[in-house]
């Protein structure tokens, strides 16, 4: 699976901590800090992103769940490829937010 130092880098997030790891993907918890608020990220590992039919299935159902409007669905902000993700240098990543209203903290 992916594993990814806090405070590193994917894409404009910045990674906060790991909330969970499992068959087919790591998630992260992360800083967007153009929108100001946490968000969810879902990792693949290197294997699946080698393997063009499940890259292209992980695009159909980020498009897919993208469409979808329900207050209890989270939203697709985001789907990328980020080449400094993964050991083998790809990794796929789709963006989610945490919660509404989750904002980074203010620091004086």
């Amino acid at each position: 699976m992916v594993s990814l130092p806090l405070g590193s880098s994917l894409g404009r997030y910045r990674v906060v901590e790991q909330n969970g790891r499992g068959g087919m993907a790591t998630v992260f918890r992360a800083l967007d800090p153009n929108l100001d608020r946490y968000i969810t990220v879902k990792v693949l590992p290197s294997y699946y992103t080698d393997d063009p039919t499940f890259v292209e299935r992980f695009a159909q159902e980020a498009q897919t769940v993208a469409r979808l409007r329900h207050a209890n669905i989270l939203q697709i902000y985001d789907f990328g490829e980020d080449k400094a993700t993964s050991p083998a240098g790809r990794g796929k990543r789709l963006a989610r937010p945490c919660s509404s209203g989750d904002r980074a903290p203010r620091y004086s």
